[in-house]
C-alpha cells in the first residue's frame, strides 16, 4: 500500500479487519510519507486486529508523491506467494481477498472491478463529468470536448 495523504487510511484498514480471508495468511506492507506521525496507531491497529503490517516510510521522500518508487520498495519488503496492490480510499466486498486468492491459485491475474459513483452535477451549462470506466466511453470522447467548450464559453 502506497500511503501519502493524511486520511483514507482509516477506509483501508476498514477493508482489511472486514476480510473473510485469514488474517495470519497475509500480509500488509504500508509504505507511509506519514509514517512518523501514525507509527504508533498503525502498530496498535495492527496489534488489536492480528494483522501483520510492516509499516516503514519511503526512502525517497520529496514534496511529490513517488507511488512507482514507493511501490517497488513494497515489492522488495513483501514475503508472499501473491501480491494485491491497494490505495488509500479503497473498500471492497468481504470476500474480495479469497477471489483475488482463488484467482491466483488457478494462474490468473484478476484485476479489481471498481465501481465508479457519479459526480455531484456540475453547473446546467456543463455537461456531466465523464469516467473512463464507463462502458461508453467512445461516445464519451465527443462530451468531454463539449464540456471544455461549454467551460471556455462560461
Amino acid at each position: 500500500v502506497s500511503q501519502s495523504r493524511y486520511w483514507g487510511i482509516d477506509m483501508l484498514f476498514s477493508l482489511l479487519e472486514g476480510q473473510a480471508f485469514p488474517k495470519e495468511n497475509y500480509e500488509v506492507i504500508l509504505c507511509d510519507k506519514l509514517h512518523e506521525i501514525r507509527k504508533y496507531a498503525v502498530k496498535r491497529w495492527s496489534l488489536e486486529n492480528n494483522i501483520n503490517v510492516d509499516h516503514f516510510k519511503p526512502k525517497n521522500i520529496s514534496e511529490y508523491h513517488k507511488h512507482s518508487s514507493i511501490l517497488n520498495e513494497c515489492l522488495e519488503r513483501a514475503n508472499g506467494k501473491y501480491c494485491i496492490v491497494i490505495g488509500d480510499y479503497t473498500w471492497a466486498e468481504s470476500d474480495w481477498l479469497n477471489w483475488h486468492y482463488r484467482y491466483n491459485e488457478k494462474g490468473y491475474c484478476l484485476s479489481a472491478p471498481q465501481n465508479v459513483y457519479t459526480l455531484p452535477k456540475l453547473k446546467d451549462n456543463l455537461i456531466q463529468p465523464i469516467s473512463t470506466f464507463n462502458e461508453y466511453f467512445d461516445h464519451d470522447i465527443h462530451l468531454i470536448f463539449q464540456n471544455i467548450i461549454n467551460i471556455l464559453q462560461y
